[in-house]
């Protein structure tokens, strides 16, 4: 019987992980908490076998505060949680990154194919943050106690937040929208629930970058939306056209999944 603590009990990913857990795996015993104060420290880690770290913050608009923000709990907050936990005697500690440590494909036609051989090359402060974080909990690793990165692609599923709530935005907002033709590396989110729970039971470490069976089109992805909310939804291949000869007449918010972002398939071999 393992026992697992899940760090942030109010993220999407968190509440869906512990619902996995409760509905449909046995030999797990699984909490969660928040550390939105220190009253984590109260706890006695040294019960659980494992930690999943879920605890993340993603602003839209990296001000000044936002970069704070990212710091403290994409780097500080894992790394002495993970540090209490080690001496107390835990021996795995799970940290979900993010594809975007390799950068971030957003022009018109562009792609990027990131294979085993791709150096990270963070934009922004989250995936530095990110980076950041996963740099240091590695030099907690021993014998004993073993850190497990999942740099994970766009996450999807009901009521996601993050990337997805943004294209579901654009959904709501765009009555017509270009017929563009890309590919996306993805994961829905009870996917992402089971391989947490595989990577667990088989004792993996290292860095994992989980995705779907199939690449998605954002395209797709905007009809899923639209069907679940009821919303129509028409493309235009002038549309096309003119954000592929006026590159900056194409709104920013759709610029941003215009490009071809994608694991190999071979990168996890």
């Amino acid at each position: 019987m393992k026992k697992i603590l899940i760090i942030g009990k109010d993220s999407y990913i968190g509440k869906n992980l512990k619902k996995h857990f409760l509905n449909r795996s046995k030999g797990f015993i699984v909490n969660s908490i928040s550390v939105r104060d220190d009253g984590w420290k109260s706890i006695n880690l040294g019960i659980y076998d494992c930690i999943i770290y879920l605890a993340a913050a993603k602003p839209e608009h990296e001000d000044g505060d936002s970069e704070i923000m990212n710091y403290h709990l994409n780097i500080d907050m894992p790394y002495e949680i993970a540090q209490t936990a080690k001496a107390s005697g835990v021996s795995r500690f799970v940290f979900p990154s993010t594809i975007d440590v390799y950068g971030r494909s957003s022009a018109i036609g562009c792609s990027n194919v990131i294979t085993k051989d791709t150096e990270p090359a963070p934009e922004s402060v989250y995936a530095k943050s990110k980076l950041d974080g996963e740099k240091k909990l590695r030099t907690l690793e021993d014998d004993s106690f073993k850190v497990t990165v999942l740099r994970l692609p766009l996450v999807y599923g009901s009521g996601c937040p993050g990337n997805y709530n943004k294209i579901k935005e654009i959904v709501l907002s765009q009555r017509k929208l270009p017929a563009f033709s890309n590919e996306l590396s993805a994961i829905n989110v009870a996917t992402l629930c089971a391989f947490i729970q595989y990577i667990i039971e088989n004792d993996f470490t290292g860095t994992f970058h989980p995705q779907n069976k199939s690449y998605i089109s954002t395209l797709e992805l905007m009809d899923m939306i639209s069907k679940e909310l009821l919303v129509p939804m028409s493309t235009s291949k002038w549309l096309n056209f003119k954000y592929s000869l006026f590159k900056n007449s194409c709104p920013e918010d759709i610029k941003e999944f215009m490009g071809t972002l994608v694991y190999s398939r071979e990168i996890d071999l």
